[in-house]
């Protein structure tokens, strides 16, 4: 006992053995391992060894291989909800219809109408840059590119190109261009276009019920009498004379029905209005100034009582005005 031999009374601890792995092995673990041992060698076998990595192709293959965490929160949450088909949600037996669709105009087009709308979309093809179609009533009629400048203007149902929007069948006596067509342009006369229609249209009413020709006693010369020459004529006297209150000047700032280029017609201009007087309306038995000067204290007018021509009248005197524009 003094050298520190073992006495009746001493206690063995094995801290060591307590603290191992195999403290807590049992008689039951040590039959299994015997029994497994029998089986011979496991990596021979075909078994797990330590190297062996874990794969799953038949989870990862599956649907639920992308369920998250929060996934499965959201299902529980409507777990809680209760019985959907009792709540109105969808059930097995549930018949979907869709009053939306079946009540659109889309609802009736079938595969056939499809397939003849693909085979019109191969057949609408243009032969160059800036051909259009129009609907005729029965079939689609291509229009080809116009030239530069030109306005598509709709004539009989369909859209024609032409050069002042005016169409080729435009006749007198039809409305266009803010008036009515008075004349149409012959060969000869200024602003005549040979292939295009054009002409003169006149206002519907009296834009002045008296008012001076203006600048008496100043020669404003280089005016003409003839059809096609009123719009110069007007030009013309607005820029030489400084009266500012003239029948000249009231038709070189007149803006009616969105056209600002009115004129006060020249005498021969104003005879074709007395002859279409009845046709265009609106005049009185009265006279009326034209763009046509006589001379430096007088200028030209028409007698719409009488229907004289090439009357003339001091510039001074205040008469009626129709004013006209050309196309």
């Amino acid at each position: 006992a003094d050298e520190g031999y073992i006495t009746d009374d001493f206690e063995e601890t094995d801290p060591i053995f307590t603290a191992s792995p195999a403290f807590e092995i049992q008689d039951e673990d040590i039959e299994n391992w015997d029994e497994a041992y029998q089986w011979g060698n496991h990596a021979d076998e075909g078994y797990i060894t330590d190297d062996f990595e874990e794969t799953d192709p038949i989870f990862t293959a599956s649907p639920a291989f992308d369920i998250l965490a929060e996934d499965i929160e959201n299902w529980d949450e409507a777990y809680q909800w209760g019985n959907h088909a009792d709540e109105g949600y969808l059930d097995d037996d549930f018949e979907e219809t869709d009053p939306v669709f079946s009540a659109s105009p889309a609802a009736d087009i079938s595969s056939s109408d499809i397939s003849n709308w693909d085979n019109k979309q191969e057949a609408i093809t243009g032969s160059s840059e800036g051909d259009m179609l129009y609907w005729d009533g029965n079939e689609w009629v291509e229009v080809t590119a116009g030239d530069n400048y030109q306005t598509l203007t709709f004539c009989d149902g369909a859209p024609v190109w032409t050069s002042n929007g005016a169409c080729p069948d435009l006749a007198v006596g039809d409305y266009f261009g803010g008036g009515i067509v008075v004349y149409i342009f012959q060969s000869g006369d200024p602003g005549y276009v040979e292939g295009e229609v054009n002409g003169i249209i006149a206002s519907l009413s009296d834009q002045s019920t008296g008012i001076e020709w203006g600048c008496r006693d100043d020669l404003i010369s280089g005016t003409s009498q003839d059809i096609g020459t009123g719009q110069a004529n007007t030009i013309k006297i607005a820029t030489r004379c400084d009266d500012s209150n003239t029948a000249a000047n009231l038709a070189n700032n007149y803006v009616l029905n969105g056209y600002n280029d009115w004129f006060l017609p020249s005498l021969d201009e104003l005879v074709i209005l007395y002859d279409n007087r009845d046709l265009i309306g609106g005049f009185v038995d009265d006279r009326y100034w034209s763009s046509s000067e006589s001379s430096a204290s007088s200028a030209r007018f028409v007698n719409f009582e009488t229907g004289v021509s090439n009357l003339v009248a001091v510039k001074d005197n205040s008469y009626r005005v129709r004013l006209i524009r050309v196309f």
